[in-house]
């Protein structure tokens, strides 16, 4: 037994060096199909529980979850139930099926609009298969979720962070960020907020597997919207063991699929004041998005925000579909907002 334990006791300072091991196996870059882009229409078709055919436009302005049942499995159906008696009176929320048996009745029991049959795009638009599945689309008309029909428990977490996109309660919403004087900048001089339509702030550190899970995918945010100027802040702060030079840390995040500057916070200062005024406890590495007037436009208290087809994943994979809303609704809103010096139109 001694000499099982030897090679154990000296392996174990080394556990730190491979975080990487944690991270989970499904990232929002990787995520198939239509997510990220405009909702295509699925045809027309014969409705029940309402006068008018509905095609996702129909929706915009509110969240839709439309839930596609090639056959009448009581799973699926017992948790399509269970979100309509949630949202059945929601003026922000859309609950709609398209079912190739018993529409009628499943329009009047559940009081949603139900398509009988399959309409004749939905498989040249979505893909066909077997098994119940189901779409969540944004106020935007924007698809945020397209796979397997959701248990109602995480179908509701998924609607909330799109129906809350934007729309944060957290005290720090609205107000600025503050300065940035005292963190330590690794590949630039500073960063100005002036500079990007949207930036995401989150602080990270090495040996935490949150921070493994969840930078590969805040990256990939930042990536898939380069050509809007969404600049991407990772904050280090040091937590024991070893300390890291900037280069291995630099290192480190690439990685994790960020190549650009970062920033150190030694000591926390920016942090403390930061989670104190945002009025959070729970875990160091919080994030932040901030637009280009230094304002907070959304908080997260952490520790996780990734994709993940995992259960006990399902809070963090909705908070990043909620991210994504929030962050295309803004680079909207700013795209739309007059320039300084722009002559007003007439």
């Amino acid at each position: 037994m001694r000499r099982l334990l030897i090679p154990i006791l000296v392996l174990l300072p080394c556990l730190h060096a491979l975080p990487l091991l944690d991270a989970p196996s499904v990232h929002a870059a990787d995520a198939p199909g239509l997510e990220g882009r405009q909702a295509p229409p699925w045809g027309a078709g014969v409705w029940h529980g309402t006068d008018r055919a509905l095609q996702p436009g129909a929706f915009r302005g509110r969240v839709a979850y439309v839930v596609v049942l090639p056959q009448a499995e009581a799973r699926a159906v017992n948790d399509l139930t269970a979100v309509a008696a949630r949202y059945g009176a929601s003026s922000d929320v859309a609950v709609v099926a398209i079912a190739s048996t018993g529409a009628p009745g499943l329009a009047s029991r559940l009081r949603i609009p139900v398509c009988a049959g399959k309409p004749g795009a939905l498989d040249r638009a979505y893909g066909r298969s077997p098994r119940p599945w189901a779409l969540a689309i944004d106020r935007r008309g924007i698809l945020r979720y397209h796979g397997p029909a959701l248990s109602a428990s995480r179908a509701v977490l998924v609607l909330e962070a799109l129906r809350t996109a934007g729309r944060h309660d957290n005290p720090l919403v609205g107000k600025p960020f503050g300065s940035l004087a005292g963190l330590r900048f690794h590949g630039a001089t500073k960063h100005d907020f002036g500079a990007h339509a949207l930036t995401l702030v989150r602080w990270w550190t090495v040996s935490c597997p949150h921070c493994t899970a969840s930078v590969p995918d805040l990256a990939a945010l930042r990536s898939r919207h380069r050509t809007e100027d969404v600049a991407f802040l990772p904050i280090y702060h040091f937590k024991g063991g070893r300390r890291w030079s900037p280069r291995e840390l630099q290192t480190y995040l690439s990685r994790l699929g960020h190549t650009g500057p970062f920033a150190e916070d030694p000591g926390w200062t920016k942090l403390r004041d930061t989670m104190r005024r945002a009025g959070f406890n729970r875990a160091t590495s919080v994030s932040f998005l901030v637009d280009a007037r230094g304002i907070v436009r959304w908080a997260h208290p952490g520790p996780r925000v990734h994709a993940s087809v995992e259960s006990r994943y399902a809070g963090p994979d909705a908070d990043l579909r909620g991210l994504a809303a929030t962050v295309d609704a803004l680079l909207a809103e700013h795209a739309a907002r007059p320039r300084p010096g722009a002559a007003a139109p007439r």
